[in-house]
């Protein structure tokens, strides 16, 4: 009997929030913020300046602050955290200013 094929859905990150393509996405090896959101694409509407990650660890849940306009120029580059499938969802926020 061949070997059934388990948690098909395992190694994936959620990018929900002002994204071009909200929902769950395939998690590369090693992948980074900037590539995810680079993937995902930012709306209009996103405040780049106010995006987060939620991670979970210890069954505990942070909020990872992103600052995407100064993480794509090079700067606050720690900020450019490593993403790990199951427990990461990265959400860019809507900008106040677009209502």
């Amino acid at each position: 009997m061949p070997e059934r094929c388990r948690a098909i859905n395992s190694k994936r990150i959620y990018l929900p929030g002002e994204v071009l393509y909200p929902g769950a996405m395939s998690s590369l090896a090693n992948m980074t913020v900037l590539q995810a959101l680079s993937s995902g694409g930012l709306s209009q509407f996103a405040n780049t300046k106010r995006i987060y990650v939620l991670r979970t660890e210890n069954g505990k849940q942070q909020k990872l602050p992103v600052n995407y306009r100064k993480l794509v120029k090079g700067e606050h580059i720690e900020q450019n955290y490593l993403l790990q499938p199951g427990g990461h969802n990265c959400r860019a926020v809507r900008d106040s200013r677009s209502h």
